[in-house]
C-alpha cells in the first residue's frame, strides 16, 4: 500500500479501495481525530467548501488537534503530488506567503483518498537523472521509495462535522 510519507504517522483505517487508491482517517500523534481545519486558498464556488489555488499559489490546508495544538499538513500544493514535484515551480514568495483562515470554528474528522494511477516501476527510468537519482523540480534529490509515496496523481480530502456530515474540502487531479 502507497501512501504519502509526510502522512505516515498520522492513519488510522488505512484501506486499499483497489490497487491504486489508498484510503484512510486522520489521527494526531496523541490519538485524538477531531481537528480544526485552517487553510490557504479559495473556495471553487459559493455553495461548497472545495478549497483550490489562488492566482498567486497553490492550497494548503492544515489540521490542528486543539488539546496538543499538533499541527499536521493535509495537503500543501507546492510540495506535494505528481505535479508539484516534476511540473510546476514555485517561488520561495509564493511558498512563504500564504496566510491561513480557520475554516470554522468546528472541529471536524478527516478522511483521505489518495489515488496512484502512475506506474512508476514501469517509468522508472523517466524520472532518474543521468546520475541515477530522482531529482525533484525543485532540485531535491528523492529515492525511489518517496516517489512512489508522495508522487500520487489526486487527492481527495473529506471533513465530517460533529453532526456526521462529510463535504469535501479537497478534490485535485495532481499529474
Amino acid at each position: 500500500m502507497f501512501m504519502p510519507t509526510y502522512l505516515t504517522s498520522f492513519t488510522q483505517n488505512s484501506t486499499v479501495k483497489d490497487e491504486t487508491i489508498t484510503c484512510f482517517d486522520l489521527i494526531a500523534s496523541n490519538g485524538k481525530d477531531k481537528f480544526i481545519i485552517e487553510y490557504y486558498g479559495e473556495f471553487l464556488s459559493d455553495d461548497d467548501k472545495v478549497i483550490v489555488q489562488t492566482d498567486f499559489a497553490p492550497q494548503l490546508v492544515i489540521a490542528i488537534e486543539p488539546v496538543s495544538n499538533e499541527r499536521i499538513v493535509l495537503f500543501d500544493g507546492t510540495e506535494y503530488g505528481y505535479n508539484a514535484m516534476f511540473c510546476d515551480e514555485y517561488s520561495n514568495q509564493q511558498i512563504e506567503n500564504r496566510p491561513l483562515v480557520k475554516l470554522s470554528d468546528d472541529l471536524y474528522s478527516v478522511k483521505f483518498e489518495i489515488f496512484y494511477g502512475i506506474d512508476y516501476v514501469e517509468e522508472k527510468e523517466d524520472f532518474i537523472n543521468d546520475n541515477g537519482e530522482i531529482e525533484l523540480i525543485n532540485g531535491e534529490i528523492i529515492n525511489f521509495e518517496t516517489l512512489q509515496n508522495n508522487g500520487f496523481d489526486a487527492l481527495v480530502i473529506n471533513l465530517i462535522d460533529n453532526n456526521g456530515r462529510e463535504f469535501e474540502i479537497v478534490n485535485e487531479e495532481l499529474a
